[in-house]
Formats: structure tokens, sequence, C-alpha cells
């Protein structure tokens, strides 16, 4: 049984070069994947939905000396409503995936198109993750799924997306341009400060790194 329709988003990319083509269209299509499972269609294509998130491709990230930079932000107004705009920080995403081993291989020895294919995976499930904090209107994390604060680099290029599970939305609801979607994400979404433990010893991966500036 395919999941009701509760709510239709399109990600707009302001002309960059930053993110190929190629990428851009893995990315989305990685987020659409993983927010269909809960009635929630992502495109980028036109006619544009009427809830529409800009997507701004930068290179560097602004996080102070000695902190830990993220992938992405996304910013909350002082009542709690998220901006419809998310910054991608696509060199910490690239130099996240620098230590990582695809099928065997390491990011050297990608072949162009998958390197792109695989950038653009890495991009839609951060993407993913800041639509879930648009979605709920929330800036906290669960411990597990889309929406824990930390994601490994071998789950961000991974075939596999079940680490990237995105919180059940059928309860509750949230109004977003007059649409709505559950907020029982929302209400699970405890701050967690830890985060997600180190990789295992011997994985190809550097350490753990934060989604989201807040």
């Amino acid at each position: 049984m395919l999941p009701a329709l509760l709510l239709h988003i399109s990600l707009v990319f302001p002309h960059t070069t930053l993110l190929s083509p190629a990428a851009r269209v893995s990315a989305i299509a990685e987020a659409a994947a993983i927010w269909s499972a809960r009635g929630v269609r992502v495109d980028g294509d036109e006619p544009r939905a009427p809830t529409v998130l800009t997507v701004v491709a930068t290179a560097a990230s602004p996080a102070p000396r000695g902190v830990r930079p993220p992938l992405a932000a996304i910013t909350f107004a002082p009542d709690g409503t998220p901006a419809p705009r998310v910054v991608l920080y696509l060199s910490e995403i690239r130099r996240l995936l620098e230590g990582v081993r695809f099928l065997g291989l390491e990011e050297s020895r990608w072949p162009p198109d998958l390197r792109e294919t695989i950038v653009g995976r890495a991009v839609g499930r951060v993407l993913a993750h800041e639509i879930g904090h648009y979605l709920l209107r929330s800036r906290g994390h669960t411990e597990t799924g889309l929406m824990r604060s930390f994601q490994r680099a071998e789950d961000l290029v991974g075939l596999p997306r079940a680490p990237f599970t995105p919180a059940p939305i059928e309860d509750g609801v949230v109004t977003v341009n007059g649409e709505t979607v559950g907020e029982s994400g929302k209400r699970e979404a405890a701050r967690v400060g830890a985060g997600v433990r180190g990789a295992t010893a011997g994985a190809s991966v550097r350490r753990p790194r934060p989604w989201t500036r807040q």
C-alpha cells in the first residue's frame, strides 16, 4: 500500500558551479526516495510545488576554529519558524568523503561518473535531514534514523538507506504553506548532546560530523 501524499516540496538550486548537474539530480532523487515512505514528495522539477526550499551551495563553513564544522544549515526565526533556505557546505561534505571506500574502492579511484553519483547521494541525505527540520519545525535531533545529529561517512555514501529512516509523521499536524504533515517526529526530537559514537575500529571513515549549525 502506497503512503498518502501529505506534502509536496520542490528543491531549487540557484546557479552554481560547485555542484554538478549530475550530482544535483542524484541528490534530489536520494532526498525524494527517503521521504517518499512518509508520503512526502520531493522534486526539483517545474512546475514547482507550493512549498519551495532554496538550496544554496557554498564552499566554506563559518564554524569557528576548533569547532567541528557542519555539513549544512537551516536557520530559525525567534518564533521557531524555519526559513525555507538550506545552506550546503560542500567542501565539508567532500572532505568527509575523502577517507571513504565504496565497494572496496578508495575515493581517489572512483570513476568520474560514480563520484558525482556518490557526492549526490551524500548531499541528498544531508538535504533530507534538513527537510526534516523544516517539516517538523524543530531544531532537535533523535538518537537514531534520519534526524540524529551525527552520521558516519560510510553511511552517507553507502547503498542502504536504513540509517536515514524518517520518524513517522502520521499523527498530529504541522502546517507548511497551507499543507499539513504530522508531528510525532517533532515530539520525539529530544536534543542529543553526544551524538553518535565514532566508527568501529578499522572502518575507512573519518569522525562523525554534525549535520547542522545550531
